[in-house]
C-alpha cells in the first residue's frame, strides 16, 4: 500500500532525527559514566548491568533501531515496484529490529576489559549478553547488505552504480572495523567509526528520498514588467552578488556592469547574450536559449540551468518557477536552488533578483541581483501600435 507523500517525509525526518538521538545518548552518557573513556570503551558498556545509568544509551539504542526502521518503510514508498525493492526495505527492517533489541538485551560487563572477555569465552555470563553480540553482528551484516539491494532495485541507472561504489566502500569500512575492534586501546574509537559510516549511510538515504518526495515547485509571485519592455533589445545596469547573512555579506559584496541582448532566431525561439564586467577587466559571459513551449510558457536552457527553467506568461507581467542551478566554484559546479523575486523599482529599474538557497533544506546563501533599464525601445514602440493582446503573445516573453 503506498503512503501519502506527507507520511514518507515523516517517516525520514524521525529516521535522520533518530541519528540525533543516539549519538546525544552516548555522549551524555559517557560524560555521567566515572572513568569512562570514549577512546577505549565501546557504546554498548554504557547501557550494560555495571553502567551508572543504562538507562540512557539503551534508550538511544532503541531510538535507533527504531529510525532505522522507519527509514526502510519510506524507502520501500519510493522505490520501482520489483522484488530488489522490497528485499531492500527488509534489510532495512531487519537492520533496525536487531540493532534495536540491543538496548533491551543489557550485557554484564564491558568488553573493553579483558577479564569481561575471558568471562564471555568461559560461558560465565549471562544470555542477554549472548543476544547482544549476535544482534550487534547480525544487523551490521543486514544493514551492509542494503546498498547492494538497493542498487539492484534502481538497477541500471547512475544512482545505482554510485550505490554499489557506496556499498563495497562500506563494506570494506566494516571489515576493517570488526578486525580492529579488539584493540584495547582503541576500541571505542574504531567502533564510533563504523557508526560514522553508518549514520552517513543513513544520512545519504535519508537525502534521495527526500528528493524523489520532494513537491512540485510553484511559480513565482507576479513580475509587472511592461509589455513595452519585453521587445527591448538590450538591457544595461549593474549587477551585485551579496552572501548572506546580509548584515556580514555586504562587506564582500561583488558588483559588476552588466549587458542583455536579446537576439530572435523565429517566431518561437530566441536567444540571450549575457555579459559581466568587472572592474578589473576581466568579464564573463553566458548564453540562454527561450523556446516557447506554450502560448503561455517559455522554456529557458542554459549551461548552468541542469533541468530548465519555466516562466509562465500572464496579462500582467510572468511568474518564474523555482529552479536548480550549477552556480561556479573554482573548477566545480555546486547545486542550488534559485527563487525568482524581481521586481520594478519607482523610477522604472528592473530589478533581476535571484534568491539562491542550498537544493536539501532551502537555506537562504545568497542574491544576485541586476538592475537595469531597455536601451532600445524602437522595436517595442513598434510592436506596442499593434496592440496589447499580440505584445502578450510569442514575441511578449522576452524575459531579462
Amino acid at each position: 500500500m503506498r503512503m501519502s507523500r506527507t507520511t514518507v517525509r515523516g517517516l525520514t525526518w524521525a529516521a535522520l532525527a533518530g541519528q540525533l538521538v543516539f549519538i546525544a545518548s552516548w555522549i551524555v552518557a559517557g560524560a555521567l559514566e566515572p572513568g569512562y573513556s570514549h577512546l577505549s570503551d565501546y557504546v554498548s558498556a554504557l547501557g550494560g548491568k555495571h553502567a551508572a545509568h543504562p538507562w540512557i544509551v539503551n534508550a538511544g539504542i532503541v531510538v535507533l533501531g527504531l529510525s532505522i526502521v522507519a527509514l526502510g518503510v519510506a524507502v520501500l514508498q519510493v522505490l520501482p515496484r520489483r522484488g530488489a525493492a522490497v528485499v531492500a526495505a527488509l534489510l532495512f527492517v531487519g537492520a533496525g529490529v536487531t540493532l534495536g533489541l540491543e538496548g533491551v538485551f543489557r550485557i554484564d560487563c564491558s568488553f573493553a576489559s579483558q577479564h569481561c572477555e575471558d568471562l564471555w569465552r568461559a560461558g560465565r555470563l549471562s544470555w542477554q549478553t549472548d543476544a547482544h553480540l549476535w544482534g550487534s553482528l547480525v544487523g551490521q551484516l543486514l544493514f551492509a547488505l542494503t546498498p547492494f539491494a538497493l542498487a539492484r532495485a534502481l538497477w541500471p541507472s547512475p544512482v545505482a552504480a554510485a550505490s554499489l561504489v557506496a556499498g563495497s566502500e562500506g563494506l570494506a569500512i566494516g571489515v576493517a572495523v570488526f578486525f580492529l575492534g579488539g584493540s584495547d586501546s582503541a576500541g571505542g574509537l574504531v567502533q564510533r567509526t563504523g557508526l560514522a559510516v553508518l549514520h552517513l549511510w543513513v544520512l545519504i538515504v535519508a537525502v534521495g528520498i527526500l528528493y524523489a518526495t520532494r513537491g512540485e515547485p510553484r511559480p513565482g509571485r507576479l513580475v509587472p514588467l511592461r509589455p513595452r519592455d519585453f521587445f527591448a533589445k538590450t538591457w544595461s545596469g549593474e549587477g551585485e552578488l551579496k552572501l548572506r547573512p546580509f548584515f556580514l555579506g555586504r562587506f564582500f559584496a561583488q558588483r559588476f556592469s552588466a549587458t542583455r541582448e536579446s537576439v530572435w532566431l523565429s517566431d518561437t525561439l530566441f536567444r540571450f547574450e549575457d555579459e559581466a564586467g568587472f572592474g578589473d577587466g576581466r568579464s564573463q559571459r553566458r548564453r540562454t536559449y527561450c523556446e516557447f513551449v506554450a502560448d503561455d510558457q517559455v522554456r529557458l536552457t542554459a549551461g548552468d540551468f541542469p533541468e530548465g527553467v519555466d516562466v509562465w506568461l500572464e496579462e500582467g507581467g510572468y511568474r518564474v518557477t523555482p529552479f536548480r542551478m550549477a552556480f561556479p566554484l573554482g573548477p566545480l559546479p555546486v547545486l542550488i536552488r534559485v527563487h525568482d523575486v524581481s521586481y520594478v523599482e519607482p523610477d522604472g529599474t528592473f530589478a533581476n533578483s535571484f534568491d539562491a538557497r542550498d537544493l536539501v533544506f532551502g537555506i537562504p546563501l545568497a542574491r544576485l541581483t541586476f538592475r537595469v533599464r531597455p536601451t532600445d525601445l524602437e522595436p517595442a514602440r513598434q510592436a506596442e501600435g499593434r496592440g496589447e493582446d499580440d505584445v502578450h503573445g510569442r514575441q511578449g516573453a522576452h524575459h531579462p
